[in-house]
């Protein structure tokens, strides 16, 4: 079995040109290059987490050997909570300044470590890399793994043990979607908050200009740092294009005809494309995000019923947001309710068929306002902005979308 090697302030040991370095365990990892500790029977040695055998040669401190050059002892450290790691009677260093060697003196915390499955560092490193609501606190969080160390990470106002993260990570399926923890005496839970948007965009008419638009509102105001999926008869290049810089690496582009918009938009949710995102928002193009979307994505994430933005009494006005908190709660009624839909008639278009989800779901008892219509912006001019608005189908609606974003712009 292999083993990660965690070192005292919370870096990784990995192998670059088959020497042993210390990197933050951070988004873009190389998971086939992590130094890991192999046990054979009662012995063990240093391989790399690669696919075979590369084993760690201590004579010349490099890998490239095809059988264990050397074996090393593993020695639990209690008052450190953590592995001593002796070879030939020298202890396994990782020093502040990214130096990794073996040393004679007396071990201390530059000489212990924590050793994690393989398997179980790999669900660890996604989740010190995602962002997460916690229970009593407002926004959106990351981790600060470069504050954190092999007993504690920093995150928000409060640190996390690491054996907590440990447990979830063990039990987790792929993704690990939230975690308890204590901090302080006090239990709290953490939400994974993992966001995808899915417009439709078919045409070069109103729905591209409208587009470019929300995107751009997205962008500046709503500061959006999560995936977006756009189902088009557009290029993908010209759609990225319209999205701007910011978010254009962020776009998955699913190719249809425009005969096929409704029902290649909604029948992704009967695939496995959202199983690990949380939440997934289905928009309109007609809605300009007119405050940071961590607004909502923080409450979102602590939903128990989907929810839409057209107001509690369903008054005939058309969703233009359909918030999933996500697929493995959801799903199922989600493709019961599509069932529904199309076995009845054929589908008219992406904002009828978004508006009929929406009522199935309500009378199945899985549909609320909350959070997102009190993040739904009054057309009243010169009201706060609490999220987003939405703009009627109506002549220049464009203009009215630009003149407000310009208006957001020129506040900020």
């Amino acid at each position: 079995m292999k083993y990660a090697i965690l070192t005292h302030d919370f870096r990784v040991l990995t192998v670059e040109q088959g020497t042993i370095l210390q990197r933050h365990p951070e988004a873009g990892i190389d998971l086939t290059k992590l130094v890991c500790v192999t046990r054979i029977g009662l012995a063990a040695s240093f391989t790399t987490s690669g696919a075979g055998d590369d084993w760690f040669d201590f004579d010349t401190a490099r890998f490239g050997r095809a059988t264990p050059g050397g074996f090393i002892e593993l020695i639990a450290e209690p008052s450190m909570q953590g592995t001593l790691i002796r070879y030939d009677g020298r202890y396994l260093r990782a020093d502040p300044n990214y130096i990794v060697d073996f040393v004679t003196q007396l071990p201390q915390l530059w000489e212990t470590f924590r050793l994690v499955p393989l398997e179980t560092f790999g669900r660890l490193l996604k989740i010190v890399t995602m962002a997460w609501a916690i229970g009593g606190e407002d926004g959106v969080h990351r981790f600060d793994v470069r504050a954190s160390d092999f007993r504690s990470l920093a995150l928000g106002r409060g640190r996390v043990d690491l054996d907590s993260l440990l447990i979830a990570a063990e039990r987790s399926g792929p993704m690990p979607t939230s975690f308890l923890f204590s901090d302080d005496d006090k239990v709290s839970k953490a939400m994974l908050v993992r966001p995808v948007i899915v417009f439709a965009v078919f045409g070069y008419g109103e729905s591209r200009t409208d587009f470019e638009i929300s995107m751009a509102s997205l962008a500046m105001q709503g500061h959006y740092t999560g995936d977006i999926v756009v189902v088009t008869d557009l290029p993908a290049d010209h759609i990225r294009a319209l999205a701007g810089l910011e978010l254009a690496p962020r776009i998955r582009v699913i190719a249809a005809s425009a005969g096929d918009q409704p029902a290649v938009s909604l029948s992704l949710l009967n695939t496995d494309l959202f199983d690990a995102y949380q939440p997934v928002i289905f928009a309109t193009s007609d809605v300009v995000f007119d405050r940071p979307m961590a607004t909502f994505l923080s409450g979102a994430a602590w939903c128990l019923q989907c929810s839409h933005d057209a107001g509690p009494e369903r008054d005939g006005t058309q969703p233009g947001l359909l918030m999933i908190p996500n697929m493995a709660r959801h799903g199922d009624n989600i493709r019961a309710a599509l069932r529904s839909i199309w076995q009845r008639e054929p589908s008219p278009g992406f904002g009828v068929d978004l508006e009929k989800l929406c009522d199935v779901l309500h009378r199945m008892h899985d549909l609320s306002a909350d959070p997102l219509s009190a993040h739904r912006s009054p057309e009243t001019p010169g009201s706060a902005p609490k999220g987003f608005r939405r703009f009627p189908q109506e002549a220049g609606r464009a203009q009215a979308m630009r003149t407000y974003l310009d208006t957001l712009r020129g506040q900020t």
